[in-house]
């Protein structure tokens, strides 16, 4: 006997997941409950090839946001892009660590080989179109072609968890001494999911992302299951309830909202015409991508990575407790291999991060500008320090502790900083080794003889110090 339980899912997509076996429309558990998913938003999908796909929300059809009739729109509604979408599929993994919900998704997709861009120009707007067999003759062009990729696709799935076992179900209605059927209980029938926190990532035209971020839920089951939380017993019991279900049964999948970051759809077309026009040549072009390379600071047209650098911050992972970047509008993710990740004090989307190797200095997009290889070292927002074992000064309340930083600038950890500080580790007291008490005269006169060994100590560890190469730190006292 199957038992049906209605269920909603809206996510918002990240990354390639490796192929899953699915029947027609239904997604078996693995025996630790686990799920994986296969979906495909576009009839005979050549990407859903080699697995079974489950019907969309319009069986037979392609979703209404990738036809290529139907304009995708920037916020402002000021550019529009649409036809760029062939195939897409769609694959997420759901699975439990440590009794919480783990979500993974990812997103596939191809190129129809062309776009038609909307935009305003000179106060008018004005279609565009592009064919990428036409830049050919433009590898600057074909290459930012190909790099597109989208910055955002929310998903909604409706589908029931179904197939629980007929003892399971009986011993789950005895154990909670359910009577009547389960909705007038207070059971719920239906679900919304709602993945929060989610690293996006995405590839271009038929390229898997690289990596894999998989995302807790904070608040648990009943975040992700979004359960009325008011009733702790009855919370239990519902998510109890859902995962007794041994399949599930997806009744339709569709897109909610779909985002490209529109401005090298716009630059192609123009340059495009002014390369046509012989206004602009490609060699130019191409030396102007040299030089920004060269000087690390990249083109954000011209090179992919730049692109996904818009504020990205640091982030950790809670499977690995590691650090990774993300973006601060949560559309893209690199992934988390960091021991610690720290950005730059002075320069937007400039980390340095701790490797098992030394510190390396990355960008937004994760290329490594420079590498400080050795131990010891660890990031700093400028760049890499370490502590460096003092000499034994014959002091025993004043040592000085050495410090080693190396400033990245121009491109490398060039500029080595040495200091020192002096830290004070006890402080001297007064006290009398006679039996009675030390008279007024006797203590002034101690602590004078205390005041001028503390400078004798603190002058030897200065001189020691700068002796050895190193210069007071600003906090040196």
């Amino acid at each position: 006997m199957m038992r049906l339980f209605s269920t909603c899912f809206a996510a918002t997509l990240l990354l390639i997941l490796p192929a899953t076996v699915l029947s027609q429309g239904r997604i078996p558990k693995a025996k630790d409950g686990s799920v994986k998913g296969a979906l495909a938003f576009f009839p005979h999908s050549k990407l859903a090839q080699g697995f079974h796909t489950a019907t969309s929300t319009f069986p037979g059809q392609t979703d209404p946001v990738l036809e290529r009739n139907n304009w995708v729109y920037s916020d402002d509604k000021r550019v529009a892009v649409k036809g760029f979408v062939k195939d897409a599929v769609l694959l997420f993994q759901w699975w439990t660590l440590l009794g919480d919900p783990v979500e993974k998704y990812g997103f596939k997709w191809l190129t129809s080989g062309y776009y038609e861009v909307m935009y305003e120009e000179k106060g008018q707007m004005v279609t565009k179109v592009i064919y990428r067999n036409d830049l050919v003759k433009y590898p600057d062009l074909l290459k930012k072609f190909d790099r597109i990729e989208p910055l955002n696709v929310d998903v909604e799935i409706n589908f029931s968890s179904a197939n629980i076992d007929d003892q399971k179900y009986y011993d789950f209605r005895r154990k909670y001494n359910i009577l009547s059927d389960l909705g007038s209980a207070g059971y719920k029938a239906s679900y919304t999911i709602k993945s929060l926190g989610i690293h996006y990532l995405y590839a271009p035209s038929g390229e898997d992302a690289p990596f894999i971020i998989p995302t807790m839920a904070v608040g648990g089951w009943p975040d992700f299951l979004n359960v009325d939380k008011k009733d702790s017993e009855l919370t239990k019991r519902n998510i109890e309830l859902f995962r007794l279900g041994q399949e599930l049964v997806i009744h339709s999948f569709r897109i909610t909202d779909l985002e490209w970051q529109f401005s090298p759809f716009i630059e192609i077309a123009k340059q495009f015409e002014r390369y046509e026009k012989k206004e602009d040549s490609p060699k130019e072009q191409a030396e102007k991508a040299a030089l920004a390379e060269e000087s690390g600071d990249g083109d954000s047209f011209w090179d992919r990575a730049e692109v996904v650098q818009a504020d990205m911050e640091v982030y950790r992972d809670p499977t690995n407790y590691k650090y990774g970047l993300k973006a601060k509008k949560g559309l893209r993710a690199l992934p988390a291999t960091y021991r610690n990740l720290v950005a730059s004090g002075s320069k937007k989307n400039l980390f340095f991060g701790d490797t098992e190797q030394g510190v390396v200095a990355i960008n937004g997009s994760g290329k490594v500008l420079g590498t400080l290889p050795g131990n010891g070292w660890y990031a700093t927002a400028t760049g890499a320090r370490r502590y460096v074992r003092a000499p034994e000064v014959d002091c025993a309340d004043y040592q000085p502790s050495y410090s080693e930083e190396y400033l990245f600038e121009n491109g490398s950890f060039a500029t080595l900083k040495k200091t020192y500080t002096i830290n004070r580790q006890a402080y001297l007291t007064v006290s009398s080794s006679n039996e009675r008490p030390l008279t007024e005269a006797e203590k002034r006169q101690a602590e004078e003889n205390s005041k001028r060994w503390a400078r004798e100590c603190y002058e030897a560890c200065k001189r020691q110090a700068e002796s050895d190469g190193y210069q007071p730190a600003s906090s040196s006292n």
